[in-house]
C-alpha cells in the first residue's frame, strides 16, 4: 500500500471514517495532497470537483491556494535557524530586519519578537486572506507590506 493510500483510506486518521467520507462531512469540494521527500514530491493524489456545478475535476496539477500551510512552514524554519544558534527568537525582529519597520497599532516602537510573531501575539494578524486569481496581478513583497495595489491583505 502506498503512503497515500494509507493517508487516505485509514479510518484511524479521520475518526473512524475515509478522507472522502471526512470531506462529504465537511462539505469539502477537493482536496491535493502530495508527499514530499528529500525535497522532491514522491507521491501526489487529488481528489474531487472545482466546481461543483461543472463536473471539472481537480487533477494533482490544480492549484490551490496554499493558506496557512506556510505557517507550520514558516515555524519550523524559524525554529531550525534558532536551533542553529543563527537567530533568537526573542530578539526585537526590527534588529533582523534591513529595509522595513513593522508598523505598530499606535506607531508607537514595541518590541516584536518572533515568538510573539509565531504565538500569535505580536498584534500582527489579519483574519482570513482573499487570496489571487489565475491571471491576477500578483504584488511584489514590499507591496504587501506596505498594502499597497494590487494587493488585497489590509482590509
Amino acid at each position: 500500500m502506498s503512503k497515500i493510500s494509507e493517508i487516505i483510506e485509514n479510518k484511524k486518521h479521520y475518526d473512524g471514517i475515509t478522507l472522502v467520507e471526512r470531506m462529504k462531512e465537511c462539505h469539502t469540494s477537493a482536496v491535493s495532497i502530495a508527499l514530499i521527500e528529500n525535497f522532491e514530491i514522491c507521491e501526489a493524489y487529488a481528489y474531487g470537483v472545482k466546481r461543483r456545478a461543472a463536473k471539472e475535476y481537480v487533477t494533482v496539477d490544480t492549484l490551490f491556494q496554499a493558506g496557512s500551510i506556510s505557517k507550520p512552514v514558516f515555524a519550523v524554519a524559524v525554529l531550525r535557524l534558532a536551533e542553529r544558534g543563527t537567530l533568537d527568537i526573542d530578539t526585537d525582529i526590527s534588529e533582523y530586519l534591513v529595509d522595513y519597520d513593522v508598523p505598530t497599532y499606535d506607531n508607537q516602537k514595541h518590541k516584536i519578537t518572533l515568538r510573539q510573531i509565531l504565538s500569535h501575539h505580536a498584534g500582527l494578524n489579519l483574519h482570513g486572506f482573499a487570496g489571487y486569481q489565475q491571471g491576477q496581478k500578483i504584488p511584489t513583497v514590499e507591496q504587501i507590506l506596505t498594502g499597497a495595489f494590487p494587493s488585497n491583505n489590509l482590509y
